[in-house]
């Protein structure tokens, strides 16, 4: 389904309490379907496939990609789907978006599920430095062959246990079906060097909140210890063995995680 160019789609019961997926850079929706087999039965799971990602439409203009305009296109799915309030989830860079809506429109959400994410960078030098940084990714997508880009981008440290996994290579073969010029855009408009800091706002964020760290992922468990710290209602949880793409890695350690968190809490 396509609502305001974003691409989207329903997985699990009907019935059961909705839940918002956004997942990381250079994913889709197809990368939450063995998490939804775990826990369709117990959330209505929405996932959306965000500007320059997936089947959603690929646009040229800049503003599109940007965090406001990406979140106000979100919820705009949300009040096409009538949903008023749901739990929200994000991974990476869906993570950084779903705590930018969590801070900003907290009355359509009531629980957080933050995997691998980042409230940004503190310092406007750290910020000019990661864009120059994102700016030479993006002309590598414009120039090079997805595939040699998608080569490069897995030899990070942190995915090397994802690169271990036997299901590693359906995955490389769906980020294949991405447009680099998507990508380029997403990393250009999206990326945390344009995105405003939300460290000074993490005090005021009052719903439960889960942060989840791989143990391989030493950057992330120190972010999420830090984040943790700011947020009144947070857990942080760390899944061993596993580097930053968790739910990918652990599809069963994460869901158990999320159901945890979940049961504590009365929606309604």
């Amino acid at each position: 389904m396509h609502s305001n160019f974003l691409h989207y789609e329903w997985h699990g019961e009907k019935k059961a309490h909705p839940a918002l997926f956004l997942h990381g850079f250079m994913g889709s929706t197809a990368d939450w379907k063995t998490v939804f087999k775990k826990l369709g039965k117990y959330f209505r799971c929405l996932a959306v496939d965000l500007p320059g990602h997936g089947k959603t439409d690929l646009l040229s203009e800049g503003n599109f990609y940007s965090m406001p305009s990406t979140a106000e296109h979100v919820l705009n799915i949300l009040d096409h789907e009538q949903v008023k309030k749901c739990a929200l989830v994000g991974y990476s860079m869906g993570g950084r978006l779903a705590l930018y809506l969590a801070l900003h429109f907290p009355h359509r959400f009531d629980l957080l599920v933050l995997e691998s994410a980042s409230p940004g960078l503190a310092s406007e030098a750290d910020r000019a430095t990661r864009r120059k940084h994102d700016e030479m990714l993006a002309l590598e997508l414009e120039h090079l062959p997805l595939n040699n880009f998608l080569q490069k981008w897995y030899d990070q440290p942190f995915f090397a246990s994802c690169k271990r996994d036997p299901r590693f290579q359906k995955m490389f073969s769906l980020r294949l079906q991405n447009d680099p010029r998507g990508l380029a855009n997403s990393l250009r408009f999206t990326g945390s060097g344009v995105q405003p800091s939300l460290w000074e706002k993490l005090d005021t964020l009052q719903m439960p909140t889960l942060i989840l760290a791989g143990g391989l992922d030493k950057k992330f468990i120190d972010i999420g210890s830090r984040m943790k710290e700011k947020i009144k209602n947070a857990q942080l949880k760390i899944i061993e063995n596993c580097g930053h793409n968790i739910h990918f890695e652990n599809p069963e350690n994460y869901s158990q995680e999320v159901l945890a968190m979940e049961s504590k809490y009365e929606y309604r």
